[in-house]
């Protein structure tokens, strides 16, 4: 049998039998194999199984990893084979048949017992029929000649006496038989003038009594044994399988569904969704949820906690405004604050986030994040997300009831922006130093700086282009944007395959114990990424941690 083991983030999610023909592992629910993550294709793996064999091939734009090497072509799989897809999916190739399984061995077994059965013990038909026992005198077991086992033989029993009125009559005991044995007494018809004659009545013995006690001894601890066996099992089971008390839910989590995987919903942005280049929100995707349009983004409302009984707002705003040009990252975001606190209700704010965040895996949109509570009618705490891309401002908040802050903490904190990988390359900020030389010659300087494919210059390239972008948008110069955008975008692409291959080789060099060789990668590499705006450069910046840690 061939199967595939999922899983994510090195979590094991569900174990799959590949079946004869193609087998599709993608994000679409059409999938054989349904993998749910932002950066998984919809049809991103095809196995095709024939034969006893199983072939891989990379249907995704964005590749697929065999044993950590990238797929090229179709690759055969063999038992244990490990196919990466995505940043955290891991997909795990196993042939049962190899080594053989437990079934022969337990049909071997059955087939045993089955044999055992057959030609075991005689049927009851055959069996020799068992000793009848009979019980008397209070159930002692008694043999044929009416003496008890385990007793010395009782004495023979004293003549009977005949009386009469004057005399005794020597014949009375042939005339009225012979007594009987036991504890009892016979009174049989004399002669006509009224003989009368009785047996000896026995008593038991002192022995007899203790048999009997001892025998009723070993009645009740049997007793006692059967009963132990069947209450004790029982009381344990009723303990072990009583229904308990869910433990409390200090930490709202993301809602996952009855088949194991969490529940997501995504919702394309007004100015462009994920499959058009742009991006979307994500957020639980519980039963009512709401989507609803609002002036420049949207507000969604859904349900989150164990017992979906925690509501959760999403608040998604796009501001376009050629102002934003002009200011610096720290000023938009006050700009913000500034607006919100002047509109409806009363807000408090605490101190923008100091460390920026990233959406995408990349380079990444670089993100500010600023926690927030407001009061209207209710009380609510949150959390708000703001990026800038050109003259755009994008603010996305998130926020649940104050009462829940310390528990829904977590998902507030979530982002919920899934950029395309279009958006993050193409994606800019402005900037406050313009270049003085003209937009038409620093666009020239760049693509002779493409063309010779130098890393080390990648990062004042990155900025030359930036500051065309912000000049030629103030000066409306839309033919200049839209060269650099694409000169960009060309630079960004170059990038991110130099850093995978980059990771690549350090990875090789440190499982083959060339420490030397790994160090040499990673500096080169911190020296490339060395824009704080790159979600790489602290990606790169981990490596040298990750060295110490081993």
């Amino acid at each position: 049998m061939l199967k595939l083991i999922v899983e994510m983030d090195k979590k094991r999610q569900g174990e799959f039998v590949l079946e004869e023909g193609d087998n599709i592992v993608g994000r679409s629910r059409k999938s054989t194999i349904r993998v749910d993550a932002p950066d998984i294709s919809r049809a991103h793996l095809k196995i095709t199984v024939s034969g006893g064999k199983a072939v891989a091939e990379n249907t995704s734009k964005y590749g697929s990893k065999l044993n950590g090497m990238p797929m090229e072509r179709p690759e055969e799989l063999v038992h244990g084979a490990r196919i990466s897809i995505g940043d955290m999916a891991m997909l795990i190739f196993e042939d049962t048949d190899i080594g053989g399984t437990g079934d022969d061995a337990a049909a071997e077994a059955e087939d045993g017992i089955h044999t055992m059965v057959a030609t075991g013990a005689k049927s009851d038909e055959e069996h020799e029929p068992a000793e009848v026992r009979d019980l008397t005198s209070e159930g002692l077991p008694a043999r044929a000649d009416g003496t008890f086992d385990d007793l010395p033989a009782e004495p023979e029993p004293a003549p009977a006496v005949s009386v009469t009125g004057a005399d005794s009559r020597p014949d009375a005991t042939s005339a009225a038989g012979t007594g009987m044995r036991g504890d009892t007494m016979s009174s049989v018809g004399g002669t006509a003038g009224g003989a009368t004659q009785a047996m000896q009545t026995r008593l038991v013995s002192p022995e007899e009594l203790e048999v009997l006690r001892i025998e009723e001894q070993k009645r009740a601890r049997k007793r006692m044994a059967v009963m132990t066996a069947v209450i004790v099992p029982t009381v344990i089971l009723a303990v072990v399988l009583r229904p308990k008390a869910l433990p409390p839910e200090n930490e709202i989590t993301w809602p996952i569904g009855e088949d194991g995987y969490y529940l997501d919903a995504f919702e394309p942005s007004p100015s462009g969704g994920f499959k058009d280049g742009g991006f979307d929100l994500f957020f639980p995707g519980t039963e009512g949820r709401k989507v609803a349009a609002a002036p420049g983004g949207m507000v969604i409302e859904c349900m989150i906690g164990r017992d979906r009984n925690v509501p959760l707002r999403i608040i998604l705003k796009e501001e376009t405004d050629k102002r934003f040009l002009e200011m610096s990252r720290d000023v938009a975001v006050g700009d913000w604050i500034e607006r919100v606190s002047a509109g409806e209700g009363r807000w408090s704010f605490d101190k923008p986030s100091p460390l920026l965040g990233f959406f995408g895996g990349e380079k990444g949109v670089p993100f500010v994040r600023v926690s927030y509570r407001r009061q209207d009618k209710e009380s609510w705490s949150g959390a708000v997300s703001i990026f800038r891309y050109g003259s755009r401002r994008v603010s996305v908040r998130a926020e649940a009831p104050a009462t829940e802050k310390a528990r829904a903490a977590n998902i507030v904190a979530k982002g919920f922006v899934r950029a395309s990988l279009s958006y993050q390359r193409a994606h800019w900020e402005p900037v406050s130093e313009l270049p003085g030389a003209a937009e038409s010659e620093i666009l020239s300087e760049v693509r002779r700086d493409l063309a010779r494919m130098a890393p080390a210059t990648w990062a004042e390239t990155e900025t030359r282009l930036v500051g065309v972008l912000t000049k030629a948008s103030l000066a409306d110069n839309v033919e200049a944007v839209e060269e650099a955008t694409r000169l960009l975008i060309d630079l960004r692409t170059r990038q991110a395959k130099w850093f995978n291959s980059q990771q690549f080789a350090r990875d090789n060099a440190a499982a083959e114990g060339n420490r030397s060789r790994a160090e040499r990668i990673a500096a080169y590499t911190k020296a490339v990424f060395s824009n704080v705006e790159d979600r790489r450069y602290y990606t790169v910046r981990k490596w040298k941690l990750a060295e110490k840690l081993e």
